[in-house]
C-alpha cells in the first residue's frame, strides 16, 4: 500500500502524467492479486502492465496464475474495462520459448485474454522489431506494439542484462563498446547517439511511442 501511495503521490505533485502499475503474478493467489486490483482502482489507478514475474527464490508452486495471460484474463474478468492493460513481448523471442512462432502464440493469448497493448523487451536492431510486429499482424495481433529502448550507461551492466533476458546486443556495438574500456564518458557520448539513432528510426517507420526502461 505504501509504494500505491508513492505512485498516486508522485503522478498528483510531480508530473501530471498517468503511471502504470506494474503488476506481477507468479507465486501469489488470486485473493493477493485482487486485493491490489481494489488497491489500485480505490487510489484512481487505471494503467497496469500486466506481468508473469519470476518465480521468488526457494519457492515451489507458480500461485494461482502460472502465466501472464492468466493474469490479464483475471483483472478483465473482475474489473471490465476499468484498466488499460499492456503486456510484454520479445521481438527477439523469449529465452524461456522454443522457437518464435510459439513464443508469438503467447503473445497472441495474451492480447486475446484482453490486454490492450504491448511493451517489447528491449533490443538495438529497428529492423528486428518491424520484422516482428509484421509478423504479429500476420498472426492477427492488431494491439499497439510499443518497442522498449534501454539507454546505454555501462557496458558490463547491461551484457549482463542482456545475458539474462535474451537480448541481442549487435555484434558491432558490443565491439566499439568494448574497445571504449571504462571511458565512461565515452561510452555514455557514443551511446547517446545509437540509442537516439535507434528512436528516430523506429517512429519514422511507424512506431506508436517508445517505452524507456530506466532502471528507477
Amino acid at each position: 500500500r505504501r509504494l500505491t501511495r508513492t505512485l498516486v503521490s508522485f503522478v498528483n505533485n510531480e508530473i501530471p502524467l498517468p503511471a502504470a502499475a506494474h503488476l506481477t503474478c507468479v507465486g501469489h493467489s488470486v485473493a493477493e492479486i485482487d486485493a491490489v486490483l481494489e488497491e489500485l482502482a480505490e487510489e484512481g489507478i487505471s494503467r497496469i502492465v500486466a506481468l508473469r514475474g519470476d518465480l521468488p527464490s526457494g519457492m515451489a508452486s507458480h500461485g494461482d496464475f502460472r502465466y501472464a495471460s492468466d493474469l490479464v484474463e483475471f483483472i478483465r474478468a473482475e474489473t471490465g474495462d476499468h484498466f488499460h492493460i499492456e503486456v510484454a513481448c520479445y521481438p527477439e523471442v523469449h529465452p524461456q520459448s522454443n522457437d518464435a512462432l510459439s513464443d508469438l502464440v503467447n503473445f497472441k493469448r495474451k492480447i486475446d485474454a484482453g490486454a490492450n497493448g504491448a511493451i517489447t523487451q528491449y533490443f538495438y536492431n529497428a529492423d528486428g522489431y518491424f520484422r516482428f510486429v509484421d509478423a504479429a499482424r500476420a498472426l492477427g495481433i492488431s494491439a499497439p506494439i510499443t518497442p522498449g529502448i534501454m539507454p546505454i550507461s555501462n557496458f558490463s551492466q547491461l551484457r549482463r542484462f542482456s545475458d539474462m533476458c535474451g537480448a541481442e546486443i549487435p555484434r558491432w556495438l558490443g565491439k566499439r563498446l568494448s574497445a571504449m574500456g571504462d571511458d565512461v564518458e565515452s561510452i555514455r557520448t557514443f551511446s547517446a547517439d545509437v540509442v537516439a539513432d535507434l528512436c528516430r528510426k523506429l517512429i519514422a517507420g511507424g512506431a506508436p511511442g517508445l517505452h524507456f526502461y530506466t532502471l528507477n
